[in-house]
């Protein structure tokens, strides 16, 4: 899947710019807000035949969700996101690295996203792809066994290096390659999105 993410108000513009071929809408959410939070995104992303890729946060409180302070919510969350009973890709907080321990991340993941795997949902990361540019081990220090069983899918946010006037070597294809060969080399069959 191609997608995006824009600011509500820049969203339609930020659509027309890229033009055709955005499959996915991109939406941040926070459980630490309420099981409501940006559901009516989530709706608008579904009237317009774009797959919701939903990033899910805990208010800041990775120590809570592990500990099970957001189970309810969650599954509160899930409830609805099914309701729709479309196709929904959830995650825990994309791109984690930097906001917390990779122990953190796998153990909040654990416990969040089970909630998630009900009707059409389908779950999975979102790991920090310049990671693999260099630091594959920190890459696959987010990941687990477990994880690798629990998730639907493996995605990675990846970004063309410099500037639109400057652009720098790293290159998104040459990062999806990169993770395409990280989870062969594990033996992990994934759809990469």
């Amino acid at each position: 899947h191609f997608g995006m993410s824009a600011p509500v108000d820049q969203w339609d513009r930020a659509l027309a710019s890229v033009g055709a071929g955005v499959t996915s809408r991109r939406i941040f959410a926070d459980l630490g807000l309420g099981a409501n939070n940006q559901l009516s995104l989530v709706a608008s992303a579904h009237r317009a035949g774009l797959l919701p890729v939903i990033s899910y946060k805990v208010g800041g409180d990775v120590e809570g969700a592990i500990a099970g302070k957001f189970d309810a919510v969650a599954a509160e969350a899930a409830a609805h996101l099914a309701s729709f009973d479309k196709p929904t890709a959830v995650t825990f907080w994309h791109e984690p690295h930097g906001n917390m321990t990779p122990a953190q991340y796998v153990a909040a993941s654990r416990r969040i996203l089970p909630a998630f795997k009900i009707g059409h949902l389908k779950v999975g990361p979102l790991l920090n792809g310049w990671l693999l540019d260099a630091q594959v081990g920190v890459f696959e220090s987010y990941t687990s066994a477990e994880l690798f069983a629990l998730w639907d899918w493996f995605g990675l946010d990846t970004y063309e290096s410099g500037t639109i006037t400057n652009p720098g070597p790293a290159k998104p294809a040459t990062r999806i390659r990169a993770a395409r060969s990280f989870l062969d080399a594990r033996g992990i069959n994934l759809p990469l999105g």
